[in-house]
């Protein structure tokens, strides 16, 4: 048998579909207008179409445009005599028909939706449709109606807004102004491609909308700060799968790096789920704008509502709650969007994690919708430390350079993975020094770009020895020390002259208690941006909770101001956080200050223990000098050297410190020449203030 050869513009469609589309264009032609759009005086609009009816041979003249229009509706009115049925064998109604069950769609769904993806494959079809020109929702409505054969009444529910074509996200009609048919209506990107090709599960259709999760690189132990979170999740997401609860969110956010995505697919994994992900990129490799990216989460909803056990991971969401361009999208549609989403986190049948690196874009009337919103921040030192030393396993890196790191609070889980990759991948590993020189570049260039402090690993420094008897407290320090080995909660003021060993006591503290020590300056809490420093007061107790760390706060006079000479509504606020934060704190927590008669009646009050460190006594003092010298191998002579040094009324340790740190640089000749240097140090003091130097243990 000859093989049959394809009608003008139908050769990209399967045979069996010509008769059906050929009625279609007569009825484009005939009950929507497209004739007198498509004959004018001057001759026909598309030439192609022409041939396909077969008017290219009428003769130029008068009565052509006339003798046409008979001609189309004599060809109208034969093939309606017995109108041909849309075919049910070919690949592309196989799985319409296919997928269309397993969503639920009716009969009428499915016939509109062939119909568009055969617009978007047929030229001939499309160009018919075309002259129909700018459209209105109910002409759309009309053109399936009478192209079909379906009463409108059958039509419109199949196209409204709770019909499975919208609530999917298979095909939608824009309703913010009018378009030609193509525009007016819109669907999937690539879907009506993928409905011509084999498929053995419906989600390979749909492979650029939703995709199988990747698998966690990482296990929940990675995230011990977050074991209370951990635990209620848990439970949670399992009784939700196993009830098939509908509308289960939960909202994770956080800055980049910190591992939001891993820790979804981690607890994905460790409840059973089996996890999606929704796209952010199209075929082509283009990304997903957010109206885009959220008709896939509506489709991914709907396409995996009865497989149980699923739980959908969208990440990025921000875009979807900022419009692409605000200053364009119409409020009608924008309206649109918030309805949409409300009706998603209500009743979406798949547990879904949502996921942010910008709370703040996001409305707080959608915020206190979600089940479950958890910040994923930097995690505790406690983690980042682990996450060093197996990260660089391999790199010749020294345990103090890890514990230095450890401690910068912006390195990210993501900064110190990829810097430790990195390096490896260099090839040949760099001897000790270099290994932590070329780590600490390629984190420095990171954080650098991020607009944050860089990682500064300190140089082991000369000092002093640390005695507890070598600070001079309004208490006995050693009794407050044991103490809190039999309680494990405080909160502690220091309070007194620069240098005379507030911070040194909280560190020499966290040591006897063999517990981890978290300091904290100014700088690194305060901002400029309006309720940043409250979030960092915040997460600066959290990571002291997570790490159970004694947390130490040098300059507390910066948060603790009194409220009463408050000239900004930010600055009472400011104090009020502390205070809430100082009271439900589980641990030690210690503020240090030099100005302690500036601080709120209101915090003084919340301190179980208000210390004054004062200026060393004399006996102290005499005790230090004579260590200093003994450690410099300069003779020291009492009777020569002690009523000089009681002479100096103001030292503190901290000036000891300074003075043998000078001394590495300068070695003294004579115990003398450290005599003049404290004198140096005294002179520089200020009634009341003076030059803050720190204290070394």
């Amino acid at each position: 048998m000859a093989k049959q050869s394809s009608p003008p513009g139908l050769s990209e469609i399967d045979p069996l579909y010509w008769p059906v589309v050929r009625m279609w264009i007569l009825r484009l032609m005939m009950r929507c207008g497209g004739r007198q759009a498509f004959v004018t005086s001057g001759g026909f609009r598309d030439d192609e179409l022409a041939s396909f009816l077969g008017l290219e041979d009428l003769a130029p003249g008068e009565g052509r445009a006339e003798v046409a229009r008979t001609l189309i509706r004599e060809r109208y009115a034969a093939i309606e005599k017995k109108a041909p049925r849309l075919p049910r064998k070919p690949l592309l109604a196989r799985n319409i028909a296919g997928f269309g069950k397993e969503l639920g769609l009716g009969q009428v769904e499915q016939d509109i939706l062939h119909f568009v993806c055969l617009t978007r494959i047929c030229s001939l079809l499309d160009s018919t449709v075309e002259l129909l020109g700018y459209m209105t929702h109910g002409r759309v409505l009309k053109v399936f109606s009478e192209c079909l054969g379906y009463s409108l009444e059958e039509v419109r529910p199949a196209m409204a807004a709770s019909g499975m074509l919208h609530r999917a996200s298979l095909l939608w009609v824009d309703n913010s102004k009018q378009y030609n048919f193509r525009f007016k209506l819109d669907m999937p990107s690539g879907l009506d491609d993928a409905l011509t090709v084999r498929y053995r599960d419906i989600l390979d259709l749909f492979v650029f909308s939703v995709a199988r999760g990747k698998a966690p690189q990482l296990t929940l132990d990675r995230f011990p700060h977050l074991k209370v979170d951990i635990g209620i999740l848990q439970k949670y997401l399992h009784g939700s799968i196993a009830s098939g609860k509908p509308g289960v969110n939960v909202l994770i956010h956080g800055r980049p790096g910190t591992g939001k995505t891993e820790f979804v697919r981690a607890i994905a994994r460790h409840v059973g789920g089996e996890l999606f992900e929704v796209a952010t990129g199209k075929k082509d490799g283009q990304a997903r704008q957010g109206t885009e990216r959220f008709r896939c989460l509506r489709l991914a909803q709907c396409l995996l509502a009865k497989r149980p056990g699923c739980v959908l991971l969208f990440d990025e969401v921000e875009d979807v709650f900022t419009p692409d361009d605000v200053a364009v999208v119409p409020a009608a549609r924008r309206t649109g969007n918030k309805a949409w989403v409300n009706q998603m986190l209500e009743g979406n049948p798949v547990p879904t994690f949502w996921v942010t690196n910008r709370l703040e874009s996001m409305d707080p009337a959608y915020v206190r919708r979600f089940d479950y919103v958890l910040e994923i921040d930097m995690p505790p030192r406690s983690v980042r430390q682990r996450l060093l030393e197996e990260c660089s396993l391999g790199l010749a890196v020294g345990a103090a350079w890890r514990n230095a790191a450890a401690e910068h609070s912006e390195l990210a889980p993501a900064i110190i993975e990829r810097a430790c990759r990195v390096v490896k991948d260099c090839g040949e590993l760099p001897e000790p020094r270099l290994a932590e020189r070329d780590l600490g570049r390629v984190m420095n260039n990171t954080l650098m770009a991020l607009g944050v402090r860089q990682l500064r690993v300190p140089m082991a420094q000369a000092g002093i020895d640390y005695r507890i008897d070598y600070l001079n407290a309004d208490c006995d320090l050693a009794r407050v020390r044991e103490g809190l080995t039999h309680h494990s909660e405080s909160r502690i003021c220091l309070y007194g002259p620069p240098g005379t060993g507030k911070s040194a006591f909280g560190r020499h503290l966290a040591q006897a208690l063999d517990r981890p020590l978290l300091v904290r300056r100014a700088s690194e809490v305060l901002s400029p941006y309006l309720g940043l420093a409250e979030r960092n007061i915040a997460r600066m107790f959290r990571d002291a909770e997570g790490d159970n760390a004694v947390l130490l706060l040098d300059e507390a006079d910066s948060f603790l101001q009194d409220r009463r000479s408050a000239r900004h509504s930010w600055e009472v606020t400011l104090v009020n956080e502390m205070l809430t934060q100082m009271e439900t704190f589980p641990g030690i927590f210690i503020a240090s200050t030099n100005l302690i008669e500036s601080l709120d009646k209101a915090a003084l009050r919340r301190f179980d223990m208000k210390i004054r460190l004062d200026f060393l006594k004399s006996d102290q003092a005499w005790e230090i000098f004579t260590a200093v010298a003994g450690k410099l191998g300069l003779a020291v002579h009492e009777s020569e050297h002690r009523g000089v040094l009681a002479a100096l009324r103001r030292l503190t340790p901290g000036d000891f410190a300074s003075v043998a740190r000078r001394a590495t640089n300068a070695r003294p000749a004579h115990a003398a020449e450290i005599l003049q240097w404290l004198s140096e140090e005294c002179g520089l003091k200020g009634e009341g203030s003076g030059r803050r130097i720190g204290f070394h243990a």
